[in-house]
């Protein structure tokens, strides 16, 4: 495997196991309070109010938590289209939200999410492509 790969491998496990532990958060305050802190912080460096609110400030971080894991992926297995990373991120987002919902009572299981997720495997997979040519030529 290249030294990029498994780089990129590394990376994608150690990356996917800290996801799953803050996907799989009890507490819904927590996920509540992540979101309030960026939201004052984005007010900080001059974003507005309408920008902070927190359903918007809860998509973009959903986006980019998704993101890396589907440009890995990408740059780990790149004999797969891009765009299988898309349908992955669609369907592990739809399977966290399922079991938020049914193991985690607290939490919500919300369509938002899964749409943010599935953006942020978009972003993630396509964000790869320049790198992995980049890549390739070496």
């Amino acid at each position: 495997m290249a030294p990029v790969r498994l780089v990129s491998a590394a990376l994608l496990v150690a990356y996917a196991v800290a996801l799953a532990v803050v996907l799989m958060e009890y507490n819904p305050l927590v996920a509540t309070d992540v979101v309030a802190r960026f939201g004052y912080w984005l007010q900080g460096h001059g974003a507005s109010a309408a920008m902070t609110e927190p359903a918007r400030v809860e998509f973009l971080l959903n986006a980019a938590m998704f993101a890396p894991v589907a440009f890995l992926a990408a740059l780990a297995l790149p004999r797969q289209h891009w765009a299988t990373w898309v349908v992955w991120g669609f369907v592990l987002s739809g399977a966290v939200e399922l079991l938020q919902g049914v193991l985690l009572p607290p939490r919500s299981a919300q369509f938002e999410d899964v749409v943010a997720n599935t953006l942020g495997a978009l972003v993630g997979a396509v964000a790869s492509l320049p790198v992995a040519r980049v890549m390739t030529k070496r």
